[in-house]
């Protein structure tokens, strides 16, 4: 779960680990081992639906869930949803077309106009956006019993945003977004971009998990068990030092260059901290201190680190 306003994580909802014997869940309700993931998405957010969270939910899934069958499955249950699209036809303007062609009409009919400046794959960008009804009247494919089968459904209307990065200086389209939502329209189309764009975070998470000092393919429990167990305590932690990440007040800043220290790493010039750097430099963190605290050396300074720490992950250091 993600914050909507400035996309700062917030914590781990829900996770399935597969293993040799079937799977692993934090649900309550256990997915079939044989089990596809798309199809895993309905119990999942009936699962959420039913913690009484005091807010209003939005899923944001990507490529793959560009189902018809699924998404007709979400909207029937009122579940809202944002997915990004991939090759397919929708009914728009009464045709039936693709996103590429709708996406060259509206710029032809000068309909994009410029949302915000971006960052993707590390080159600065800036985002255009652009809306239209869509309209997913087609039956729906989707296989039973091992058989691809035809399924017809009932016609629902999206809300198709489109968004592109433009380079700056060259006028290159770095990337095009075809948003697929059944959010209300008093959500702004900017928003709805916005949204997406926060998906991203996710991508980050991998990161960590596999070179943010957690090496996840060297790990060396045998169980499957052991393994979820260490990455849900692992996924809270990225989550953490993401927030950290963001803080921009007088205390967190000095705390970063601290973490940077201990982690041994080097960082570039005026560059801010890398969520890696930040947690590498907490685990050193985590280890000096329990180090310190078994041999009884004399503490003033590692307290005042310490309370520093315990502000910024409440619950996991006493003080």
């Amino acid at each position: 779960m993600v914050n909507a306003q400035n996309g700062s994580p917030i914590a781990p909802i829900e996770m399935h680990l597969k293993t040799a014997n079937g799977f692993l869940s934090t649900a309550e309700t256990v997915p079939p081992s044989d089990d596809h993931h798309l199809g895993q998405v309905l119990p999942m957010m009936q699962n959420i639906a039913a913690m009484n969270l005091p807010t209003i939910l939005v899923h944001v899934i990507d490529r793959e869930g560009d189902s018809v069958f699924h998404m007709r499955q979400w909207s029937a249950a009122g579940f809202l949803f944002l997915v990004r699209g991939k090759k397919r036809k929708v009914c728009w303007r009464g045709k039936l077309v693709k996103y590429s062609t709708i996406a060259a009409r509206l710029e032809a009919e000068g309909a994009f106009r410029e949302s915000r400046k971006v960052t993707i794959k590390g080159k600065p960008g800036v985002q255009y956006i652009a809306e239209v009804d869509v309209v997913l009247d087609s039956p729906a494919t989707h296989k039973v019993n091992g058989q691809m089968m035809i399924i017809p459904g009932e016609t629902i209307t999206l809300r198709l945003v489109i968004a592109k990065v433009v380079d700056p200086k060259s006028g290159e389209v770095l990337s095009t977004w075809y948003l697929l939502t059944n959010v209300p329209s008093d959500v702004p189309t900017e928003q709805i971009a916005l949204w997406y764009y926060y998906r991203w975070n996710i991508e980050s998470f991998f990161r960590l998990l596999k070179k943010g000092g957690q090496q996840l393919e060297h790990w060396q429990q045998e169980s499957g068990l052991a393994i979820l167990n260490r990455l849900l305590l692992t996924s809270m932690a990225c989550a953490i030092v993401w927030n950290l990440q963001r803080d921009e007040s007088s205390e967190a800043k000095e705390f970063k260059q601290e973490l940077v220290h201990l982690s041994g790493k080097r960082l570039k010039r005026r560059h801010p901290p890398t969520a890696g750097i930040l947690f590498s430099g907490l685990c050193s963190l985590f280890r000096m201190l329990d180090y310190l605290d078994k041999k009884g050396y004399d503490r003033s300074k590692s307290e005042q680190l310490k309370t520093t720490a315990a502000k910024f992950m409440p619950g996991l250091i006493d003080v």
